[in-house]
């Protein structure tokens, strides 16, 4: 179930990087600006937990699909688990849920990717060398981008897992650095990762704790473009972490902060890939997770763990488009459905 692959790697020191991974080889690399495959941004993905533990421990999720323009929400399965974090994503040209799950009731082993297929009512477990597993992220030609923790090593790694040969490839990522969070830009099928260098992150935090520097720190931000064999730099922001971001075609919108976590002196910009301009909406307060931003550039999508917003850059006016209970249930991800 696992496979290694060798992928040149740069390392830098004391960097943030958004990395856009693009994978030829193994069939999923969307032409640019391809319109044929372009995502329609009408149905997300969503994952709701609901706080009632099993006798078993285990949790109760649901994996749904809601409508953007009726607002109409659907629940396609309800998945038992007990993984580090709540996650499923519905692929609907398949018909299955792929989520994660610890394969010891008592969690002495590690979460792994679980499929379930609703037209059989079965699950398969799909890799059995992983520790923890942060986000699934549907790439062309239905293969899953996977952000991880391996197995006896718990720096967070980046792979696919191939469902054509049932294997997880492992692009071997540099260790020093954190990936945080991971996204598919809807237009080019291009995935896009955010992350920071563990060295350098606990080196400022040592310096604050110990009363060396008295003052919010950050580390610098870099954006790379990656193929199979080659990083290469697209954007750099100095001295601030990337809370949040979301991607469509050119436009790149993302909170940043001067802590990893939290919102010390929020910031949210928008960076043009084509033209290279930077834009800060200074007024700007987004409530939440941003993971989604549409192809005009106009609106963003929010997921705040109880409501998922659509939110208007240039007014700052959002609209609910679905909440749950905080005190029964708790959204954990969303993204756009691979429809």
């Amino acid at each position: 179930m696992y496979h290694k692959k060798r992928v040149v790697n740069k390392k830098s020191a004391i960097l943030l990087l958004v990395v856009v991974l693009s994978f030829s080889g193994a069939g999923c690399t969307a032409p640019e600006n391809d319109k044929s495959v372009e995502i329609e941004e009408n149905f997300i993905s969503l994952t709701i937990t609901h706080n009632v533990i099993s006798d078993d421990n285990f949790l109760e999720s649901d994996s749904c699909i809601l409508n953007l323009k009726s607002k109409d929400i659907e629940t396609v399965a309800k998945i038992k688990h007990n993984a580090q974090f709540s996650l499923t994503y519905y692929d609907n040209q398949a018909n299955r849920v792929y989520y994660s799950t610890n394969t010891d009731k008592n969690r002495n082993g590690g979460d792994q990717l679980f499929s379930y297929d609703l037209y059989s009512k079965q699950s398969k477990q799909l890799t059995d060398a992983l520790y923890a597993i942060n986000y699934i992220i549907p790439m062309i030609g239905g293969n899953l981008f996977i952000i991880t923790a391996k197995e006896g090593n718990h720096n967070i790694s980046l792979g696919y897992y191939n469902v054509s040969i049932e294997e997880f490839v492992d692009l071997e990522w540099d260790n020093d650095f954190f990936v945080s969070i991971g996204r598919r830009d809807p237009k080019t099928n291009n995935i896009y990762v955010s992350g920071y260098s563990n060295s350098e992150n606990y080196k400022k935090l040592d310096l604050f704790n110990n009363e060396i520097i008295n003052e919010p720190y950050g580390i610098d931000n870099k954006v790379y473009m990656v193929s199979e064999n080659v990083h290469k730099l697209v954007f750099e922001l100095n001295r601030r972490y990337i809370t949040s971001f979301a991607i469509n075609g050119d436009k790149l919108i993302c909170k940043t902060s001067l802590q990893p976590i939290g919102d010390l002196d929020e910031q949210v910009l928008i960076y043009n890939l084509t033209t290279k301009k930077i834009s800060i909406k200074d007024k700007l307060l987004i409530p939440g997770d941003i993971f989604h931003i549409d192809k005009r550039g106009e609106n963003v999508y929010i997921n705040t763990g109880n409501e998922i917003l659509k939110m208007n850059l240039s007014s700052g006016e959002s609209e609910t488009l679905y909440k749950v209970d905080p005190i029964k249930s708790w959204i954990n991800n969303a993204q756009l459905l691979n429809y």
